[in-house]
């Protein structure tokens, strides 16, 4: 990773922080992995999504459909996530006088189907998280749960993010539609798409219908 890549990284950390009201201590910089999970149990959907979902930053240019957040993507794929790894860190101090590590973490997504872009098995996606108990979890508790990634480049050659706060779609254990980290949620979802299959569907009729 470069420490251009890491420097951009941090940046968008300490943006979300200011949103927040946070004040980032002085004299931080990138860390390394963080201690290693002692999570035995498989994570469900929504325990692992809310390592993450919390520290999603506002947005000055939010989705406004499936189609923008197509339009605004150069991969989309269908998939589960398979690993986490720690990304930058730095320390900050909370509004209670306590301190944070406003972590990062680089996602690595087991690809079932690509819906739009080039061909690929893999993906690596960053992403912030809240705190860092996912990191180092072995693969075998990552969420099984199945989504639809809408992915752009990012600085770093083979790492993607998330097109926008709503670019990973899967489904609530009522088995409906919802974006994972939270945001737009029901108002993202025409009435004739209710599962991520039909979400996947619908992604590659799209491409059909744009390059047509």
């Amino acid at each position: 990773m470069t420490a251009k890549f890491k420097t951009r990284l941090l940046v968008g950390a300490v943006a979300a922080i200011a949103l927040a009201g946070c004040a980032v201590l002085p004299n931080s910089s990138p860390g390394g992995h963080g201690t290693a999970s002692i999570r035995t149990t498989a994570y469900t959907a929504a325990d692992f999504w809310g390592n993450y979902r919390m520290s999603a930053a506002l947005e000055v240019n939010p989705a406004q459909s499936l189609d923008d957040l197509y339009a605004r993507s150069v991969l989309v794929v269908l998939g589960s996530v398979i690993d986490a790894d720690p990304g930058p860190s730095n320390p900050v101090r909370l509004d209670d006088g306590s301190n944070d590590t406003n972590g990062t973490t680089i996602l690595t997504v087991g690809v079932d189907k690509v819906l739009a872009g080039s061909p690929a098995e893999q993906v690596k996606v960053w992403i912030s998280n809240t705190n860092q108990s996912a990191n180092d979890a072995p693969s075998a508790l990552m969420p099984a749960d199945r989504l639809v990634w809408y992915l752009r480049p990012s600085e770093e050659p083979g790492i993607m993010y998330a097109t926008a706060r709503d670019g990973i779609i899967g489904t609530t254990a009522e088995g409906k539609l919802t974006t994972v980290l939270g945001s737009l949620g029901d108002e993202l979802f025409p009435p004739t798409i209710t599962s991520v299959d039909a979400l996947a569907d619908s992604v590659v009729a799209l491409k059909e219908k744009t390059a047509g």
